[in-house]
């Protein structure tokens, strides 16, 4: 029985070990941006508004808080 050579770790190995780490991080570390996103101040926004349906169209105040 003939036995094949051990490989050494590659190129592609080693990204995806890279890969791996880097997909860890983000979610240890998930909360922290979410977190300074939403402490941001609010934020008001004028859209149109259109119903097909009854032919009425005009304006709405919408808000992220």
């Amino acid at each position: 029985m003939i036995e094949r050579p051990r490989c050494p770790s590659t190129a592609l190995d080693q990204l995806g070990g890279a890969y791996l780490g880097g997909t860890v991080y983000d979610l240890a570390t998930v909360g922290t941006p979410f977190e300074r996103y939403n402490a941001r101040s609010h934020q008001l926004s004028v859209v149109p508004v259109v119903q097909p349906a009854t032919g009425s169209y005009g304006l709405a105040l919408g808000g992220r808080f």
